[in-house]
């Protein structure tokens, strides 16, 4: 069973994978109106469609990434805070 289970951690303990994973929030809330913009911008630029997907792709990752460091994470140990100095009272 470990010989099984091994190769499966090691792809899981992936370092890319866990950047991916801390940063999927983020990625998957900019996605979508990115590519809605992106559609709408397409029409005055002419390029493949590898060549689209590929910038929409990588301004997710690029905004979703930085969305989450700087908004996600300073909002969270935010309410952590009020919640310990017990200024926030969840009912």
């Amino acid at each position: 069973m470990r010989v099984l289970i091994r190769p499966v951690i090691k792809v899981l303990e992936n370092k890319y994978l866990c950047w991916v994973g801390k940063n999927s929030y983020g990625i998957y809330l900019w996605h979508l109106p990115l590519i809605y913009f992106y559609s709408m911008l397409r029409n005055y630029v002419n390029l493949s469609n590898v060549i689209n997907i590929t910038i929409c792709l990588v301004l997710s990752i690029t905004i979703g990434a930085t969305s989450e460091k700087l908004l996600g994470r300073k909002s969270i140990e935010r309410l952590i805070n009020l919640v310990k100095n017990k200024k926030f009272a969840p009912s």
